[in-house]
């Protein structure tokens, strides 16, 4: 039976002193009886008799002294020892319970311990559900490292049998384009890595973020041929977030938008404020997501059919898992003039 620990302990506690008490009351009136007798026998005259009696209950109020703690300690022992006996099964089970196993602890609990119970068994489900994904995420980052490491040693064998000067000049730099495709993932792998907690917060004016980012990639989409700006500022669009992550999350964005977009396309930021929300927007007018697609968009290594476009598929889940810190919500919309694509991270303020 296992209803309750305190009422266990309880009954535990109630039935070593009721026994230590009679163990006591037992010995003390076979002890007491025995003098009595032995003082009655002896004919001692009254006024001894009364002195002898008092001094006899005098020695036996010190009994409970020399018997009934002895052994009441020695029975709350025992008894609680006992009565922890669930405890004992439970630590036990856990101990010997596999890493990846997330059935639920089969053991009956005291209902004091059932909520540690209902916990540990969430627990278990986490831990199972973080190394099943992390399971795929090595696999599926050995799976893209395996591609451009494969193309790197071809074109690098390629340069070791060139039988001129040109050949060999490219196939060489076809490896290094190969090698800064890998740079490039490996880099996106660590940040992913690193994303485990919000950094310490502080204040970031998301406004003059969205500035300094956009003016950091204007040259490339100068190159580009795009039209880059921003087309909005809130005032006081200031919240508390790290502003290496906010940076982080638009240079992402800004370059995935940048792969998209041909040449004469445009890129708009936006940083727009309402009562309680701030909102970033990145609009583009490239080929955007179709809408069946766009909720698998933020998957790690998803990448788009028929793009043509070389990438990792790894950008807008590190924005999904910067914007998750921040405790933001993002969505995936049309962006400019009724196409493209436009990201939406709205944060609370």
């Amino acid at each position: 039976m296992h209803g309750s620990l305190r009422s266990r302990l309880m009954a535990i506690l109630s039935a070593s002193i009721l026994i230590a008490w009679l163990a006591t009351a037992g010995f003390t009136y076979l002890d007491a009886r025995r003098e009595i007798d032995a003082m009655l026998s002896a004919g001692m005259p009254s006024a001894e008799l009364q002195a002898a009696l008092a001094e006899s209950v005098a020695a036996h109020l010190m009994h409970p002294l020399l018997i009934a703690v002895p052994v009441l300690g020695l029975v709350i022992w025992l008894s609680v020892g006992w009565g922890l006996a669930p405890l004992r099964v439970l630590a036990s089970q856990v101990r010997a319970r596999d890493p990846e196993d997330n059935a639920p602890l089969a053991v009956p609990v005291p209902k004091e311990v059932k909520p540690l119970v209902t916990a540990l068994d969430g627990l278990f489900e986490r831990v199972v559900d973080l190394i099943e994904r992390e399971r795929r995420f090595t696999a599926d980052a050995a799976h893209e490292m395996r591609t451009p490491l494969a193309g790197i040693r071809t074109h690098a064998q390629v340069a070791l049998a060139a039988r001129d000067d040109d050949e060999r000049r490219a196939a060489l730099s076809a490896v290094v384009v190969g090698t800064e495709r890998v740079a490039h993932l490996v880099e996106q792998l660590l940040m992913l890595a690193r994303l485990e907690t919000m950094p310490v917060a502080g204040a970031v004016d998301v406004g003059g973020l969205a500035a300094q980012m956009v003016g950091e990639w204007s040259a490339d989409a100068a190159r580009a041929g795009i039209d880059l700006g921003v087309t909005e500022t809130a005032a006081g669009a200031v919240m508390r977030g790290d502003a290496h992550l906010l940076s982080v999350l638009l240079r992402n964005l800004l370059e995935n938008a940048l792969h998209y977009v041909p040449a004469g396309g445009r890129i708009d930021v936006a940083v727009r404020r309402d009562a309680g929300t701030l909102e970033l927007a990145v609009l583009d007018d490239g080929p955007g997501i179709p809408p069946d697609e766009r909720p698998k968009a933020f998957d790690r290594f998803h990448r788009g059919l028929g793009t043509g476009i070389d990438g990792c598929g790894l950008g807008l889940s590190i924005v999904a898992r910067i914007a998750e810190l921040h405790g933001a919500g993002i969505t995936l919309g049309e962006g400019l003039h009724g196409r493209g694509l436009g990201v939406r991270v709205r944060f609370p303020v």
